[in-house]
């Protein structure tokens, strides 16, 4: 039946709403998206006045990430969502279950779960934006498309802790700056980010900048301290073996955050 409707849906789309220079724009991405996610990018073109998409820059199994142009002269992130394998279905819904922002959202098809995976980020980015924290500011999301500012310069991206670390002018201060983001995010934002390593903070103008939140969920969710447990190992893992400087105990910065979780 689904089917059916979007062969139908297909076929009310007259293609000649794309103007030559969209098509041009859309040539970087149409050959790895589908109708539907084409025809979000126009919408989002035409609102943000972007003039170029450049070449991926994060293909990953499940999203890939765009640098767009506007004509003003600023650069976009543009995630977008392709699709979810079926171990990954399964994994995003201890993120999602047991989030009280979520409780009520309808999800019937793989599509509508990418939908709402996008959607979740989008408000994860909103909330820690809002409490200070050190992340992508969230422009806008449609369907499978989240909408970023860019962390870089001139469509080159910033690059990731695990690629940079030795190159870092302050390795103590930018561990305690990556601390300080955990306690944003714990303590005003109110959430977990529930994977956070080297492999998700950029390294920009000697900074570090969260990335990957999709998975974030509330502090009052079921696995929170889990989670909370796992970011806070992996951080101070990867600064002690990795980097080789001294950090807090993972138990007194635990103790700390879970203060600000009420539990």
């Amino acid at each position: 039946m689904e089917d059916l409707l979007d062969r139908e849906l297909k076929q009310k789309v007259d293609s000649r709403r794309f103007k030559e220079k969209d098509k041009e724009i859309l040539e970087t991405v149409e050959e790895v998206l589908d109708h539907f996610t084409m025809e979000i990018l126009y919408d989002l073109i035409r609102e943000l006045r972007i003039k170029k998409i450049l070449g991926a820059i994060s293909s990953g199994k499940e999203a890939r990430v765009f640098p767009a142009l506007s004509a003003s002269g600023e650069y976009y992130a543009l995630k977008i969502y392709l699709t979810f394998t079926r171990e990954f279905k399964k994994s995003v819904w201890k993120y999602i279950l047991g989030d009280p922002r979520f409780e009520g959202e309808k999800v019937t098809s793989t599509k509508s779960l990418i939908y709402l995976w996008c959607k979740k980020e989008y408000k994860n980015l909103v909330k820690m934006s809002e409490a200070g924290v050190s992340v992508p500011k969230p422009t806008a999301h449609k369907g499978n498309v989240l909408v970023m500012s860019f962390v870089g310069e001139n469509g080159f991206p910033a690059p990731l802790l695990k690629d940079y670390y030795e190159e870092l002018e302050d390795p103590e201060g930018f561990y305690m700056d990556v601390v300080n983001n955990m306690r944003l995010i714990t303590c005003k934002a109110k959430l977990v980010h529930g994977d956070l390593s080297e492999y998700n903070i950029m390294v920009w103008r000697n900074r570090p900048v969260i990335i990957d939140v999709s998975q974030a969920v509330h502090v009052s969710h079921p696995n929170a301290l889990i989670f909370l447990l796992s970011d806070v190992r992996n951080i101070n893992r990867f600064f002690k073996e990795e980097v080789g400087i001294d950090v807090i105990s993972s138990e007194e910065l635990v103790g700390e955050l879970k203060q600000c979780m009420g539990t």
